[in-house]
């Protein structure tokens, strides 16, 4: 059964007389506010009964990943019953009462259960349980006399577990993908199995803001499935799944292997232009930049699409470089980027020129050097008191997976509390990640020959594109074919200082940055 309001069915539980009696210790990872407006609105996280466990790992800034998180919050719980939930799930009024009632119903057909939670997915695939989130509503046991199903994997947002049956947590499985899966296993392994009971939940109710959600569009955590950081989040979760438990995935889902290439081929996948910039807007005008030299750096539809696939190894690269523990899968990404690259020029002439630019790349310059032995490096050097006022770049915002990553990075490298990082401005942000950004660079053309790196002015470039294309084609040697450059969207790259700031908080920015700037030439 099920009411709808809002546009969006919910759960209707039917009142049960028998009060709550089992305490259930509920372990929280507290990601953003929307913990505040969802499972915080439950009943049961008020009931007395109950204790709940709030491990705060705002934007992933405590813990490395989700599992040690959890870890930390179980090696707390008291009760006998733990329930690990997500910050973003309510319980609708009733739902304990309705759990104790299914789960006597269970723990009669199996009292040693292994973990139970309100969706799963049987042996067939098909979806099992009983909930509503923003794309749909089920309940799988209307009608059937029975308060539980088994499942051959359960959904992560509710995780119920014994305490004298727990299963073991992986501390370096690297991000929120596959822990059900990963638990079923171990599980498994004991002889324990996992079922969805008639205990329905309500997965984001509302948002960080408190507005009810009534269709995908409004959650900004379903928009982020498709972006490209999520994405390389997700690969490298798959990479220690498979390399876990190598035969849980199909085989026709397989890791590309670098296709055959000759002598030429092989010289031409070692060398390409890597550009070192900081922010999207000005990658996208230094990809117009290298597309007029006749560098091929994903200029066209088709193109883009294809370095999409080359983005996302890069963002595995940063993601196993700084977060993943397994000591195997930290070069295990250097495999995949030289894979994908080789597939990408395959068909390209081998004196054809190419090229790259992901400002997050700056984070994995040594690691970037072993995958491309002789690659060529072009830093678009540029004023950082415009970089840090202009718009935020990805590595500076806490929205994306790499964001959280680089933040943390440039703070500890400043010896600030990671903690600050929650309180500080969007200029703060760019400012400590700059700065960091520029010691890495600084340190990898330290390492470098000088044949192989160029420093170019982005004032310039902005300024007199035909100068800049002209020194650029003479250093590479004039490889490509020369084309028209494409317009260059300047107010995108080179946003007015004070557009959005204040003249105080511009001056306060530039007394920050005074030595690197003056150390660069600027003042």
């Amino acid at each position: 059964m099920g009411r709808t309001a809002n546009g969006r069915r919910y759960p209707d539980l039917i009142k049960i007389a028998e009060k709550p009696a089992r305490p259930i210790s509920f372990v929280v990872i507290r990601f953003s506010d929307e913990y505040y407006h969802n499972f915080l609105q439950s009943e049961s996280a008020h009931d007395s009964l109950n204790e709940v466990i709030e491990i705060d790992n705002t934007s992933n800034l405590h813990y490395d990943n989700l599992s040690r998180a959890i870890i930390a919050g179980l090696d707390k719980a008291q009760n006998d019953i733990i329930a690990v939930i997500h910050e973003d799930v309510l319980l609708p009024d009733g739902w304990q009462s309705q759990f104790e009632h299914s789960l006597r119903q269970l723990e009669v057909h199996d009292p040693a259960w292994g973990m139970l939670g309100s969706v799963g997915w049987n042996s067939d695939g098909a979806f099992i349980g009983h909930w509503s989130d923003p794309h749909q509503f089920k309940n799988t046991f209307e009608g059937s006399g029975f308060n539980f199903q088994e499942a051959e994997k359960l959904d992560e947002q509710l995780l119920i577990m014994h305490r004298a049956r727990k299963p073991n947590l992986d501390g370096n499985l690297p991000g929120i993908h596959f822990l059900g899966e990963d638990l079923k296993h171990d599980l498994s392994s004991h002889g324990l199995r996992c079922y969805a009971v008639n205990a329905p939940t309500i997965h984001k109710y509302a948002d960080r803001t408190g507005e009810i959600i009534v269709s995908s569009a409004q959650s900004d955590k379903i928009g982020d499935r498709e972006s490209a950081t999520y994405l390389a989040d997700e690969a490298c979760c798959k990479d220690y799944v498979r390399w876990k438990h190598p035969n849980f995935f199909p085989q026709t889902d397989t890791i590309p292997s670098v296709p055959a290439l000759d002598k030429d081929k092989i010289l031409q996948l070692e060398r390409p232009v890597i550009v070192v910039c900081k922010g999207e807007a000005e990658a996208e005008l230094l990809r117009g930049l290298l597309a007029g030299i006749g560098v091929y750096s994903g200029s066209s539809r088709l193109e883009a699409d294809e370095f999409q696939g080359l983005m996302i190894p890069v963002y595995k690269m940063v993601i196993e470089k700084f977060r993943c523990h397994a000591s195997w899968q930290k070069s295990h990404t250097a495999s995949s980027l030289q894979s994908v690259a080789a597939h990408m020029i395959r068909d390209l002439p081998p004196s054809q020129p190419w090229g790259f630019v992901f400002p997050e790349s700056i984070l994995v310059l040594p690691e970037l050097r072993d995958v491309f032995p002789n690659a060529r490096y072009v830093y678009f050097q540029r004023d950082p008191l415009s970089i840090c006022t202009g718009a935020v770049a990805r590595s500076a915002r806490l929205d994306n997976h790499i964001g959280r990553i680089s933040l943390p990075e440039a703070y500890r490298y400043l010896g600030i509390d990671v903690a600050q990082i929650t309180t500080d401005d969007a200029v703060d942000h760019m400012i400590s990640t700059t700065v960091h950004h520029l010691e890495l660079v600084r340190q990898h053309f330290a390492e470098v020959a000088n044949s192989v790196q160029l420093t170019l002015s982005f004032e310039v470039l902005v300024q007199d594109p035909e100068s800049t294309m002209e020194r650029l084609s003479t250093w590479l040697g004039d490889q490509g074919s020369r084309q028209a450059m494409q317009p260059i969207h300047i107010d995108a790259a080179m946003k007015p200082l004070g557009a959005v700031y204040s003249a105080q908080r511009i001056e306060a920015a530039a007394d920050r940055l005074a030595v690197i700037r003056a150390a660069l030439g600027y003042i």
